[in-house]
């Protein structure tokens, strides 16, 4: 969820340290871009230097997860 996006980031947060795990291991792809803006989190997103997947009007593209050997569940 895209709210909880600036939560984890501050340092204060109980899972500050484990959303530090999450960045450096590579596990967080993206943001929707959509999302972010509907939730009012895209200032968050930005501070954080997060990439905005936003291929689809906004939203991420499936297509490119697929086109990259993902299996769509």
């Amino acid at each position: 969820m895209t709210i909880l996006v600036a939560e984890p980031a501050q340092e204060d947060n109980p899972m500050h340290k484990l959303w530090e795990k999450f960045e450096a291991g590579g596990l967080v792809d993206g943001v929707c871009r959509a999302c972010s803006n509907r939730m009012d989190t895209l200032k968050a997103v930005e501070g954080q230097s997060l990439t905005f997947l936003d291929e689809m009007t906004g939203h991420p593209s499936v297509t490119s997860y697929w086109n990259d050997g993902f299996e769509i569940i």
